[in-house]
């Protein structure tokens, strides 16, 4: 199944019950905060350090080679995808960071294997 392009979708994974929540959980708790995209975010990032509140991820726009959306967050074979300076990139766990390094030319390629929140395990 390929991903439909939009980088203004969001994930979130709910350290509570220690799973992702989808979509559609995701999304009425959002809109009965906020009617704007830029609310939903100080929603979060207002309580970072509120273990009860979902940490979001926000979609790269992105497809891996099985069309499988890539969010930040998520961990392929060449890194974590992370944002930072104000863009999306790689980081390959050493000194090198990839800014700007999500293409689509290039992620096709990859496979994500698992996400930072649900498979710590990845980036030990």
């Amino acid at each position: 199944m390929a991903c439909k392009p939009n980088r203004f979708r969001f994930r979130a994974w709910d350290a509570k019950s220690g799973r992702m929540m989808s979509r559609d959980e995701l999304e009425p708790q959002l809109i009965a905060h906020t009617a704007t995209p830029v609310g939903c975010v100080e929603l979060f990032v207002d309580h970072p350090l509120d273990r009860e509140m979902p940490i979001l991820m926000q979609s790269t726009g992105l497809a891996d080679s099985k069309g499988v959306e890539i969010f930040e967050g998520d961990v392929c074979e060449h890194g974590v995808v992370v944002w930072k300076d104000g863009a999306m990139g790689l980081d390959t766990g050493s000194a090198t960071y990839v800014p700007g390094g999500l293409r689509a030319d290039r992620t096709r390629h990859w496979t994500i294997i698992g996400n930072i929140h649900g498979n710590p395990e990845l980036v030990q």
